[in-house]
């Protein structure tokens, strides 16, 4: 699975994604890539950083590290409470 995310940067220059939901912008926008996105980790492609997330059931998100271009962000632990996941990029 491939995400893909562009946008105008804005002032934080933070996107996020989940799933296989995409978030593009005009032509014209910034954008960079990840690949293989799952329940576990994501990797980033392109981007400045990337880190993968994990919604809980209930609670609220668990947060991989962020990583530079070529790097893998993964969970460390298995969330059994988890309903989805994604992704969070810096551009």
């Amino acid at each position: 699975m491939i995400g893909l995310v562009a946008a105008v940067a804005l002032s934080t220059g933070a996107l996020s994604g989940i799933g296989s939901v995409i978030t593009a912008a005009p032509a014209s926008a910034a954008s960079c890539t990840v690949t293989h996105l799952g329940w576990w980790s994501v990797k980033n492609s392109t981007c400045s950083s990337a880190r993968h997330f994990n919604v809980i059931k209930g609670t609220s998100y668990k947060y991989a590290v962020w990583v530079g271009k070529g790097g893998t962000s993964s969970q460390t632990a298995c969330w059994s409470n988890a309903t989805t996941y994604g992704f969070d990029v810096k551009i």
